[in-house]
């Protein structure tokens, strides 16, 4: 419902991230098409992968230094 309130090609310069499962995405892609916006999909049942080097730091992390 809230793509529809949003004009033809007003998000051409944005990408769009939509959590969505693989059955729903297709309905949520289609309904914002419209908008010009790059649609991408993050599936909330599949993880998302880190640099190592990012899990490194936040691994290492003391917090008890903050």
């Amino acid at each position: 419902r809230e793509g529809a309130k949003v004009g033809n090609g007003a998000l051409s310069k944005v990408r769009l991230y939509v959590v969505s499962d693989s059955n729903h995405f297709a309905a949520a892609r289609t309904a914002l098409s419209h908008t010009g916006a790059t649609i991408v999909q993050i599936d909330p049942a599949k993880p998302i992968p880190q640099r190592q080097e990012r899990l490194d730091k936040y691994l290492s992390h003391d917090p008890t230094n903050d």
